[in-house]
């Protein structure tokens, strides 16, 4: 009884994962506090709640949380990074891990652990990294037509070598 208690303390002191477990049709039967800090649901609001409930309706619809389950099930784990939703209704950027867990005599399928990340800052700093390589780039190209967004070279003078009008200083 002492493993357990130290267990529980164990994955109730990690606040920056959702660590819980499901049942082998997909209810939450356990919930740590790093879930109830970023999902928003107590334990006493989630517990033999669907776990789908994080899951956006557009994957729902596509049986997405059956998905997961099937693949941790035939597999052995599942992985995936997605949309979730808090308890409020906002989305979050999320690193999903699912493994099955079975009865060690019978192999028999008792459940699942799920352990959920909230990577959303991460996922924000490679989009803003991503716009800032598209606007420098376009800033390369601007410089190669120097500002003309046509594409047609122009000097800095106002010359267009494409239609032989240069002044005397590019005329040489």
């Amino acid at each position: 009884m002492l493993d357990q208690h130290r267990f529980e303390l164990l994955v109730n002191a990690i606040s920056n994962y959702a660590i819980y477990m499901l049942d082998a049709s997909g209810h939450v039967v356990s919930w740590n506090t790093g879930a109830q800090r970023f999902k928003g649901y107590t334990a006493e609001e989630i517990l033999g709640g669907h776990f789908s409930v994080f899951y956006t309706e557009e994957d729902r619809l596509v049986g997405q949380p059956d998905k997961a389950l099937a693949t941790a099930r035939d597999t052995g784990r599942f992985e995936q990074e997605g949309w979730r939703l808090r308890k409020d209704g906002v989305r979050f950027w999320a690193a999903v891990v699912v493994n099955p867990i079975r009865d060690q005599a019978s192999r028999k399928l008792i459940g699942y652990a799920k352990v959920t990340r909230d990577v959303t800052d991460r996922l924000q700093a490679q989009v803003s990294l991503e716009q800032a390589r598209v606007a420098h780039a376009a800033g390369r190209n601007r410089d190669r037509t120097h500002g003309r967004r046509d594409g047609r070279r122009r000097m800095c003078c106002g010359c267009r070598p494409e239609g032989r009008e240069l002044c005397s200083r590019h005329r040489r």
